[in-house]
């Protein structure tokens, strides 16, 4: 026998499907002056695993001819030429694969003189069913009868499914009702199912269901795909209404029905629902979505009483199917379920689309199982996690239900709930109905509404402020919070930023809010920000001041949190003065270092100059201890010089070797092929 052909010839028929042409004849047209086949006088001498590049060769030759009918020919001439002297069997099956593909009728005598050879009737088959031509198929079909080994015969009756021809419908037909020959039979029905012609299907129909059916079902899909709705539903309904057969076949036969709307599937939905088999009412659950209102609602009915105890698996996944398909007030009797399964189920279809009926059904539930904390009740168990993921889970549009809800709720239980429920889901709609309350006079309602506030924000820079402004202590942290939170869901942050700025002058008599406006101010990183610190700290100290410099160290302080490399050389200029105080001068190249740490972004020139600039001014070792850190994360061998300046100190050894060994990782990740003379430089 011929070892397995390579995989390059196995995938050739599924890349070249597309571009070859369907059944050939003898009779195509010439093409142009005929190609070198010299190549394929080498499949005399082939071997599998010896030869592989003839078979690239005739992969190429056929790619490129694909199209020219008359070099194809060619081909598969001296394909049969070389495979007649071919002393191999291997060699006559390259022969064979060459023809399947290339060839045409002229070839038949080769390849019928090869379905008689025990070594190469694979190959033979295979190339037949890849010829596809009426002659081809009556070849298969004359090998058919004429063979008496059973593997072979069943081989070329599957062969003569493959070539989905309708010339071999008649006699896979009559294969089929051959009762003498079961096993030939079964591979004959199973065949016209894969030809999936019309003439296959109708043989096919004719058949008892008894010992076809499966293949029937297959035929009405084909029939159903194919266009041909009536033949498909006489057949396929037929077989879902018989009481003879399984009902795993029944099932299939109505799915093609339903699947294809075919007609009378109206019908055969409506006896489903009222079959007694449990398999047949769940599919009607399948296609509930195309079932008529009373159908539905009788159905549904049926499905809530049988889930309303502790369901069975079969009831879950019945309910499972047609919660998808109902409204989600539909799905609320499913809630009362003593079946957690079925009740997780319902409530995951109505957070996932919500109406207002399901949402107020179960914020009131929710409402009802939490103490007046929003903590988890002590008799409410885990149902008050399940109404609370709910609600969160439920789509942003829901969110002006939350506000309504809460803009309604007049006790305070209430309007606590409602308020944690706000900030778990950043609902920025409730942000009006949220004012009232951080007014109340209930301290617990006020914190709860300043907690809902701090997560959601104003839309308005100006509402931000000014409840900063106005928060009572104990709730100016989550004012801060609002304040930020604000900014995140501003359009237009560099306009925000700039009210935050004018709102400086407003703040000289509350230095807590002074202080957190500075910051922000520093943290937006925008123009006006940064002008306006720079005019506080070059202002003159106010009339009366004791503490001269108390402003220009909040600027300093707020210019840490820089966000990128503008403030660095004023500050360096600051650091370097020597009129400047001492403590503003540290304060200044503190700032320095801090936003330098976060500039791993800047082009590695300008990190490099700042960074030697940082160890000129630097005055103390926490402050060489920070340029090492910097130095360690510039990707720059040249960085390795300030490292080595600071390690000659001492006292900062140990700080030293961390970061030479951190820097030289670094080259190493950064310049693969240089490890070695970075770690050559790193050595002392």
């Amino acid at each position: 026998m011929p070892s397995r052909p390579s995989s390059l010839l196995l995938l050739l028929p599924l890349l070249l499907a597309l571009s070859m042409p369907a059944p050939r004849s003898a009779a195509a047209p010439a093409a142009s002056a005929p190609a070198d086949t010299a190549f394929a006088a080498g499949i005399a001498g082939f071997a599998y695993g010896e030869n592989a590049g003839l078979e690239a060769s005739a992969f190429d030759y056929i790619a490129r001819h694909r199209d020219d009918p008359a070099a194809l020919r060619a081909l598969a001439a001296a394909a049969r030429e070389a495979g007649a002297r071919a002393a191999k069997p291997d060699g006559r099956a390259v022969a064979a694969w060459i023809i399947g593909l290339a060839g045409d009728d002229s070839e038949l005598d080769f390849l019928q003189q090869l379905l008689r050879s025990r070594e190469n009737f694979p190959d033979a088959v295979s190339a037949l069913v890849q010829l596809r031509t009426g002659a081809a198929v009556a070849a298969l079909a004359a090998a058919c009868n004429q063979e008496t080994d059973t593997p072979r015969r069943l081989a070329l009756v599957s062969a003569l499914g493959q070539t989905r021809s309708p010339a071999a419908s008649g006699q896979l037909a009559a294969l089929a009702r051959d009762t003498a020959q079961p096993r030939i039979a079964a591979a004959a029905r199973a065949a016209l199912a894969a030809s999936q012609t019309p003439e296959a299907c109708a043989a096919l129909a004719a058949l008892p269901a008894s010992e076809a059916a499966p293949e029937q079902v297959a035929a009405a899909r084909t029939l159903a795909l194919l266009g041909r709705a009536s033949d498909a539903a006489a057949l396929a309904d037929g077989l879902a209404a018989s009481a003879t057969l399984p009902v795993t076949t029944r099932l299939a036969a109505a799915r093609v029905v339903c699947d294809h709307d075919l007609p009378g599937a109206g019908g055969l939905l409506a006896a489903l629902a009222d079959a007694q088999e449990p398999a047949m009412q769940a599919l009607a659950d399948t296609y509930f979505a195309k079932l008529p209102a009373a159908l539905q609602k009788k159905l549904l009915a049926r499905l809530q009483a049988a889930a309303s105890s502790a369901a069975a698996p079969a009831v879950f996944q019945r309910v499972a199917t047609v919660l998808p398909a109902i409204s989600a007030t539909d799905a609320l009797p499913f809630l009362s379920s003593k079946s957690q399964p079925v009740r997780e189920a319902a409530l995951r279809r109505i957070a996932l689309d919500p109406d207002r009926a399901s949402f107020d059904r179960v914020l009131s539930e929710y409402t009802q199982t939490v103490g007046a904390t929003g903590a988890t009740g002590a008799g409410a168990g885990a149902s008050a996690h399940e109404w609370l993921a709910a609600l969160v889970a439920m789509p942003r549009q829901t969110d002006e239900w939350f506000a309504a809800a809460l803009a309604a709720a007049k006790k305070a239980d209430e309007q606590i709930k409602l308020c944690e429920l706000v900030k778990r889901r950043a609902a920025q709609a409730a942000a009006p109905a949220l004012r009232p309350l951080l007014a109340a006079s209930d301290a617990k309602v006020r914190a709860a509404a300043f907690g809902a506030i701090g997560a959601i924000g104003f839309d308005r820079a100006a509402d931000a402020l000014a409840l900063l402004l106005a928060a009572p202590p104990p709730e100016r942290r989550e004012a801060v919070n609002a304040v930020r939170a604000s900014y995140r869901r501003s359009a237009d942050r560099n306009a925000f930023a700039s009210a935050i700025v004018a709102a400086l002058d407003q703040t000289a008599s509350q230095p807590p809010i002074r202080d957190f406006l500075l910051t922000f101010a520093g943290e937006s990183g925008t123009p006006a920000a940064l002008a306006a610190l720079w005019k506080i700290y070059d202002a003159p100290a106010a009339a009366g001041e004791t503490d001269t410099d108390a402003t220009r160290r909040a600027a300093l302080r707020a210019l840490a949190k820089w966000p990128d490399a503008a403030p660095l050389d004023r500050l360096a200029e600051i650091a370097a003065d020597a009129a400047a105080p001492a403590n503003l001068r540290a304060l200044a190249l503190r700032a320095y270092l801090d936003i330098l740490a976060r500039a791993a972004a800047a082009p590695v020139a300008e990190r490099l100059r700042h960074a030697g600039r940082a160890l000129a001014l630097a005055q103390s070792d926490q402050d060489r201890r920070a340029v090492l850190a910097i130095a360690a994360t510039i990707p720059d061998a040249k960085a390795r010089d300030l490292i080595n300046t600071i390690g000659k100190q001492p006292e900062l050894k140990t700080e030293y070797d961390a970061a030479r060994k951190a820097h030289a990782a670094l080259l190493k990740n950064a310049h693969p092929k240089n490890v070695a003379d970075d770690d050559a430089g790193t050595e002392e």
